[in-house]
Formats: structure tokens, sequence, C-alpha cells
């Protein structure tokens, strides 16, 4: 099983960062590695039970992911039950947590098992851990940087009314 834990600081309150990742649908707008992202028909937006489709940005792969926890302000967590990607299973955990002053902490933490049996655990050793690693860190600078900027803000501002 592989794991990965990526952290970034965002010089942002954790309210403003929690109100982005929060908007469970809309992922695409700061994941740089999502093209389109949605809410499955007849799902919850957020919270427990919420259910998406993501387009990857490589035109070819998508993943579908259900919500399994949910901590109000805190973090959620992900199965990605079904998709294109060379995954038998895997979860992501999706947080953030205060700093000192105004800037928060967001993480990303997965677990997850390669398909294709002893040829998958050999890719996760040879690339798949370095290139979930890389995925971490872009999404959360994806995140970063949407919230410090302005459509971040101008997002923020609508979401917490």
């Amino acid at each position: 099983m592989g794991k990965v834990y990526v952290e970034v600081q965002i010089p942002a309150p954790t309210s403003d960062v929690w109100n982005v990742l929060a908007n469970y649908g809309e992922i695409y707008k700061f994941n740089p590695g999502v093209a389109n992202s949605f809410i499955l028909d007849g799902s919850v937006a957020k919270g427990v039970g919420a259910h998406r489709r993501c387009d990857l940005s490589d035109g070819k792969n998508h993943v579908l992911e259900r919500v399994t926890h949910w901590k109000e302000g805190e973090s959620y967590t992900v199965d990605i039950y079904d998709g294109t990607m060379p995954l038998r299973t895997a979860q992501a955990r999706l947080g953030v947590r205060s700093n000192t002053g105004a800037t928060s902490v967001a993480f990303m933490e997965m677990e997850y098992v390669p398909k294709f049996g002893v040829i998958g655990r050999l890719m996760d050793a040879l690339m798949m851990q370095r290139e979930m690693h890389k995925l971490g860190r872009r999404v959360l600078s994806g995140l970063a940087e949407f919230v410090t900027s302005n459509s971040g803000a101008s997002y923020i501002s609508k979401a917490g009314q």
C-alpha cells in the first residue's frame, strides 16, 4: 500500500481555505489535474455521502469519489471507488488547520493500492509513489494560489454568505 502526506502553508485564515475545500463539487477550480468536476445526480452536495466525478486534465481519465468522513471546518475523506486510473483502492483526506498568525496549513494524505498485483507494486516503487507526491504538491499549491488570488477572494466571500 502506498502512502503520501503533503502539506503547505497558506497566508489566509483557516475559514477561507475551508470554504474552498468544502465546495466539494468544484475541486476543478484549484486542482490543476482536474479539468472538470461535478456532483453526481441524486447526491448530496457536501458531507458524508456526497459523490462527484472528476474528469482529469489529460483528457482521457476520470475518477468517481464519495465522501466517507466529514469534519466541518477541518477535513474530509474521500474513497476513490471507480475510474480509469490504475488503482485498486484509494482514499484521500484533504483538510486545513490553524497555524501561527493569519496563516493556515492545508494538507492532503492518501493511501492507495495499485492494480496489477506484483507489477503494480513494482510500478508504485519505481514511479507511482513519486508521482503521487507531485500530485499532492500540485493540488495544495493550486489551493494556495486560488485562495490567495482575486478570483479566490471573490469566491470565498460568496461561499461564506
